[in-house]
């Protein structure tokens, strides 16, 4: 029995054809069969709500000083901790507030001043590291996954229970497991 020439290339196209099946079906496995939510379509909350109000009008020029003091205090150490930034531009916020009551309106426009100023470095350095996240979830670079999502869950640790917060901490799981190497 004589197999043709034309018979032969069937044959070889098949094979090649499965072949490049097989290996286009791991592929795919291997790439997009759980792929990494890089957050970008997710709708990150706003690290500041409305101002705080002076906790007491009694003791108003006493409560804007500690405040003020404790405010920068964290605004020192917001480098060391993301969390002192959002925290101090609270405080600075209080002290305002306090100022105001007490009369000290000066003293109020100074810290509302230092207040803004800090929260658009916090807002910049928040939008950064969202943006870097998402670039390291693109590139599959995990240990640059989980610092920012790291410092993203510090940024916004005071938020409670938020949409945007609970995806950090199923980021910050799927990329420990990646970058110690589970698929």
């Amino acid at each position: 029995m004589k197999v043709s020439v034309s018979a032969k290339r069937a044959g070889l196209v098949v094979v090649v054809l499965g072949v490049l099946a097989f290996v286009l079906i791991g592929f795919v496995r291997q790439n997009f069969a759980e792929p990494m939510d890089d957050g970008t379509a997710r709708v990150h909350p706003p690290l500041f709500g409305d101002a705080p109000t002076c906790p007491s009008r009694e003791m108003a020029l006493r409560s804007g000083i500690r405040a003020e003091e404790v405010a920068s205090f964290r605004a020192d150490r917001y480098p060391y901790d993301p969390r002192d930034g959002v925290r101090a531009v609270q405080g600075y916020r209080t002290a305002a507030s306090c100022y105001e009551v007490a009369g000290r309106l000066s003293d109020a426009e100074r810290t509302r001043f230092a207040g803004q100023e800090l929260a658009a470095q916090v807002v910049t350095d928040y939008a950064a590291a969202r943006l870097s996240l998402a670039n390291a979830i693109g590139a599959e670079r995990w240990a640059d996954v989980l610092r920012e999502t790291r410092y993203l869950q510090l940024l916004t640790s005071h938020l409670g229970e938020h949409e945007y917060v609970e995806w950090l901490k199923e980021i910050l799981g799927r990329a420990t497991a990646r970058h110690h190497g589970a698929p």
